[in-house]
């Protein structure tokens, strides 16, 4: 068996959504996130890089009708999976993410 290995050029995406989209694209049916549910039990769940895709496309598309003017969305999340699925989607949206942390103290936050 021969590994194929691809070295990719820092120029060669403008943006890192335009990466993300052509490892999907290439990579669509592997393992993009293995990761734990939220309720803490020992259960966890795999998300291919088509469904990842998928699910940030659809929420791009959910949210656009909404952000007329907007640039920044602030996004205040518990969740790293549902943090990392705004990213994606808001990037996709070509607005800046701005995460918030429920972790964060209120000065913090309002710094």
């Amino acid at each position: 068996m021969s590994v194929t290995q691809h070295i990719f050029n820092h120029s060669d995406w403008t943006s890192c959504i335009q990466l993300f989209e052509t490892q999907a694209a290439r990579y669509h049916n592997r393992t993009f996130i293995h990761y734990q549910t939220s309720d803490r039990k020992l259960v966890f769940r795999t998300i291919t890089y088509r469904q990842f895709n998928n699910m940030a496309n659809y929420q791009a598309n959910k949210w656009l009708p909404q952000l007329d003017g907007v640039q920044c969305i602030a996004f205040l999340g518990g969740d790293p999976l549902q943090s990392l699925l705004a990213m994606a989607a808001i990037s996709k949206l070509g607005r800046t993410f701005f995460p918030l942390s429920t972790g964060n103290s209120v000065s913090a936050t309002a710094h």
